[in-house]
């Protein structure tokens, strides 16, 4: 999810322009386009600086002077597509929506050309008080951005803007909307807002819903480094031992990120089975101890049936074990036996047109490898930019 720079210089853009001919009468037209050009851009300006006398003195004469017709202050856009009440949404200037809607009749939820709603904008830039406004004047609180699904509450949840997930949810906003990147519950896991988690679970979002066909809201607050967020979606009920498409458990994930201790200790209390292997039949403690991490092992190493095949079981044996040339070179074969089959698996999604699936695909096959092969997959994802 990307913010968007707004103070940029404005070019004006308008429909419905007409050309009169003949010599004077094309001249007056041109001198009166350029009029419109000028008012017009600095109507955009007073919108977002929020100078409210100079918006409703252009206002007027953007509406004397719209030639052939043209839609007067309501049709002025900018360069990016995004009218007055757009910009005005975007900065926050409460007052200016006010007059735009109140005094000049705008539509509430005018798209801008990209499909952005002023209340979609509101809330991606955290004007709490604006969005409240354009909710009061009734602004659909579920509209989504066309071009990446993100609703307002994803980016009250992305914002950790809590009375402002609690409005939208008031107002009706669908607590389960999804996009490629999930619900609100697993943006607000990911990046570690416990209290809007809190308020999206009391609304009643599922904490094992699956996004992008591979992570839960649990595992959200796992890669998003959220032990709080993830006791709070236990007690709702998260599945400790939910795995998503790759087989790979919440606590399977913990042991492939170093300095995870506390976030094993909670899953392994609230029932998390050691004994589930990854897609390559490894087991949580063998994961923990490719990472060397001995205060993992020490508390795995009592949960966890013995690898039939290691002799020495304790903390220095395994970490001995995965350190042998013919444990290397079995995990070497394994992994690229695995990424062959990710490869067809993705090839398959694209030939079906299920685009972010097969971007997902072909992302686990070029990080497959890699020690956080877990959290490059999800960054990849968009949750945790930014």
């Amino acid at each position: 999810m990307r913010r968007v720079v707004f103070f940029h210089v404005l070019f004006v853009v308008t429909q419905g322009v007409g050309v009169a001919v003949g010599g004077e009468a094309r001249e007056e037209e041109r001198r009166r386009q350029c009029y419109y050009y000028r008012c017009a851009g600095a109507l955009l300006r007073a919108a977002v600086l929020g100078d409210l006398h100079h918006l409703a003195r252009m206002a007027a004469e953007v509406d004397a002077a719209a030639p052939g017709g043209g839609e007067g202050a309501g049709g002025v856009r900018s360069r990016c597509g995004r009218g007055a009440l757009h910009l005005a949404a975007a900065n926050g200037r409460t007052h200016v929506c006010r007059f735009l809607l109140e005094g000049l009749g705008l539509p509430v939820d005018a798209l801008s050309a990209s499909g952005e709603t002023p209340l979609l904008l509101a809330a991606t830039f955290g004007h709490t008080s604006t969005a409240a406004y354009l909710l009061d004047r009734g602004a659909d609180p579920s509209t989504p951005d066309p071009n990446g699904g993100d609703t307002p509450l994803h980016w009250a949840a992305y914002n950790g803007d809590r009375e402002l997930a609690k409005l939208l949810l008031l107002r009706g906003a669908d607590v389960g909307a999804a996009n490629p990147r999930g619900t609100a519950l697993h943006v607000a896991a990911a990046r570690g807002h416990a209290a809007v988690v809190s308020v999206l679970l009391n609304h009643g979002a599922d904490p094992n819903k699956i996004a992008n066909i591979v992570f839960t809201p649990l595992v959200s607050s796992l890669l998003g480094g959220s032990l709080e967020c993830m006791k709070l979606l236990i007690q709702a009920g998260a599945n400790v031992n939910g795995a998503g498409f790759n087989g790979a458990t919440p606590l399977l994930l913990a042991c492939s990120r170093t300095g995870s201790i506390g976030f094993i200790k909670c899953l392994v209390e609230s029932g998390a089975d050691p004994n589930i292997p990854d897609e390559l039949d490894r087991l949580p403690i063998e994961i923990a101890a490719i990472h060397a991490e001995r205060e993992v092992i020490e508390v795995l190493l009592p949960l966890t049936h013995q690898v039939p095949t290691l002799l020495d079981w304790s903390v220095g044996g395994i970490i001995r074990y995965v350190k042998y040339p013919a444990y290397k070179e079995w995990a070497r074969n394994a992994s690229c036996k695995r990424k062959d089959e990710l490869k067809l698996q993705g090839n398959s999604s694209f030939n079906n047109e299920d685009y972010d699936a097969a971007i997902l695909l072909y992302s686990m096959v070029t990080t497959f490898a890699h020690s956080r092969f877990f959290m490059l997959i999800y960054i990849q994802t968009g949750v945790l930019a930014g």
